[in-house]
């Protein structure tokens, strides 16, 4: 009876000591049962943590002119949502005088202000924002409002190659080699010999991986590979087929699963299911099309290169942090590195390598199989 007791109290959510737990926070190790859970003020600490690890790793990435473009952009939107941008300042007084009294100095123009500091540097690009400016940046993260200053991102596998009713062969060829450069890079995977005897339900179980992989993707905003651990969690906690063997023996089943994740996750808009639902299969379709007749499979096995990379990038992170004890950001940036989940997942990484790569040979193996695909 003791046994039996013991047994459901670890079952029981830690933060709201009511709801079955069904999730472990990779931060912290507690076990929780919602999302609402996940974001409430007792579990604060941890969650915060989270965003400011996403902030952080997107200033490391290397800078170009668009990259400082994007986050001039971002920043705009940041004092536009708020309805404080620089520009409009010197109109807020019929006089010219400043709105707040504490500044003796009219701000520069956003533009002026990031144009000569690193931004790959937080410090930096934190130092030149005021008060009430940053004090509105991390309102927009605590309240989940990213997508409200984020520039949104054109999925790769939008883009078709529209052919011409006569069209010139060096312009087809070219036309191709511009939309394959703008696609992550395609792995080249062996023959494998057992294909031949291969389920008729991998196609089944090919649809749950992509559809997972199309809502992490999504909810990351295209930005998955800066943020490869968490990516691969969250691709975990929607994927049955790669985290738990699971085989699929019909294509709505496959699809739906990942869906009804999605939703007790918090990534599908509860309001409105059936839209999100229906994002998740345009997307599946697009992928499975590809971006012609000719190059039908082309998506599906870049989706699964993308996916392999992730995973690839996620175990390198791991293993780094394992071996580097010690923080390099500065202590208020710090992020609690759980060793039990890095340990579960670096022993499983091979796993999941070797089931990836058997998709990505099954694609090669038999290029038409997913385009009978209907999901019913």
């Amino acid at each position: 009876m003791s046994e039996n007791n013991s047994s459901s109290s670890i079952n029981i959510c830690k933060i709201c000591n009511n709801g079955r737990a069904i999730y472990t926070c990779p931060r912290c190790s507690v076990c929780y049962c919602s999302v609402d859970c996940y974001k409430s003020t007792s579990h604060m600490d941890c969650s915060e943590e989270f965003y400011k690890e996403c902030v952080e790793l997107e200033l490391k990435n290397p800078v170009n002119q668009n990259d400082k473009n994007k986050m001039e952009e971002i920043l705009k939107r940041v004092y536009q949502s708020d309805g404080s941008y620089p520009d409009d300042r010197s109109e807020d007084n019929d006089d010219g005088s400043d709105v707040d009294s504490d500044d003796d100095d009219e701000l520069p123009d956003l533009a002026e202000r990031i144009k000569n500091i690193d931004l790959n540097n937080a410090d930096e690009l934190w130092a030149v924002l005021s008060e009430s400016e940053r004090q509105e940046f991390e309102a927009i993260i605590k309240n989940g409002e990213e997508d409200k200053i984020l520039p949104l991102w054109e999925p790769w596998w939008t883009k078709v190659d529209e052919k011409k009713l006569v069209e010139v062969v060096d312009e087809s060829n070219d036309t191709e080699k511009k939309l394959n450069n703008n696609l992550p890079v395609v792995m080249n995977i062996p023959v494998i010999e057992s294909l031949e005897k291969a389920s008729p339900l991998v196609a089944y179980n090919l649809l749950n991986v992509l559809s997972s992989y199309i809502c992490t993707v999504l909810h990351y905003n295209g930005e998955h590979q800066n943020s490869p651990d968490d990516a691969v969690i969250m691709f975990l906690e929607l994927n049955d087929n790669i985290k738990n063997n699971k085989v699929f023996d019909d294509s709505r089943t496959a699809v739906d699963c990942v869906v009804n994740k999605a939703l007790e996750l918090g990534l599908l808009p509860d309001d409105d299911i059936d839209e999100g639902k229906e994002a998740i299969e345009s997307s599946l379709k697009q992928i499975i099309s590809g971006p012609s007749e000719q190059q039908h499979n082309l998506y599906i096995l870049t989706a699964l290169s993308d996916l392999h990379d992730m995973f690839t990038k996620a175990k390198q992170k791991a293993s780094k942090e394992q071996s580097n004890s010690v923080s390099q950001l500065p202590k208020k940036m710090q992020i609690k590195i759980d060793d039990k989940c890095v340990n579960f997942m670096s022993k499983k990484y091979q796993f999941y390598f070797k089931k990836l790569e058997y998709y990505l040979a099954w694609v090669n193996h038999y290029p038409n199989k997913m385009t009978k695909i209907i999901i019913e």
